[in-house]
């Protein structure tokens, strides 16, 4: 969850939009589309497409590939993240 508040966070500043704050964060929206999706079903939350599985592992895609190449630049070297559509 950490994690996820964070990179919530990251992407939100580099959208311009600020530090996001309940229930805006993307931890929230992620809780909340769980409560709302049956596991293995697609959902959107802000920057992310999301499929979690009852194994608790998922699949996620960046859906704005331009934060991720700003994040990628500004955070440097060889261990770009990858996962955009």
């Amino acid at each position: 969850e950490r994690q996820f508040r964070s990179l919530g966070t990251v992407l939100s500043l580099l959208d311009g939009q600020g530090v996001p704050v309940y229930p805006h964060d993307l931890v929230t929206q992620i809780n909340e589309q769980l409560r709302q999706s049956e596991y293995g079903t697609w959902f959107t939350v802000p920057y992310l497409r999301c499929k979690v599985y009852e194994n608790r592992n998922a699949h996620i895609v960046f859906t704005r590939p331009d934060l991720l190449t700003e994040l990628n630049r500004r955070a440097g070297d060889a261990t770009a993240l990858a996962g955009t559509e």
